[in-house]
């Protein structure tokens, strides 16, 4: 009598599904950074959560782009944080510690990060919102 069949394999391990490729870029990422004032962990919505008002557009920049989802700032308020992100410096280290602060202005030897990214990459750069961020001139 012939020995009984063998069990069948088991089967493979089930692979996640490959990532989706990246856009064939052409030249330089676009980079859009969007600052929210004054929104708390429990304020967001739409993507991270359910919200009554949908938001379509940024849903999609969220799932397709590069997520920051934990950040910190370097004052309570909005302008001296502001300050703070879009220089890459302490805002108190220019004398901007509060919103009432009108007398303040970035050293000029301080590049925004629009300049930045214009002098190192040659980005075009555009801003839609507050900025109120004065200059120094200096020597």
């Amino acid at each position: 009598q012939p020995p009984p069949p063998s069990p069948p394999p088991p089967p493979a391990p089930k692979l996640p599904p490959p990532a989706p490729k990246p856009p064939p870029w052409r030249g330089k990422p676009n980079i859009i950074l969007i600052s929210v004032d004054d929104m708390g962990y429990g304020d967001s919505c739409s993507y991270y959560r359910s919200c009554p008002i949908p938001t379509p557009n940024i849903d999609r920049l969220a799932r397709e782009g590069v997520r920051f989802t934990d950040g910190y700032v370097t004052a309570p308020v909005c302008g001296p944080s502001r300050a703070g992100l879009l220089n890459g410096v302490y805002n108190q280290r220019f004398g901007n510690e509060g919103n009432a602060d009108f007398n303040y202005q970035i050293p000029a030897r301080h590049k925004t990060m629009p300049e930045a990214l214009k002098a190192a990459a040659g980005y075009y750069t555009g801003m839609i919102g507050k900025w109120n961020m004065p200059r120094r001139a200096e020597p």
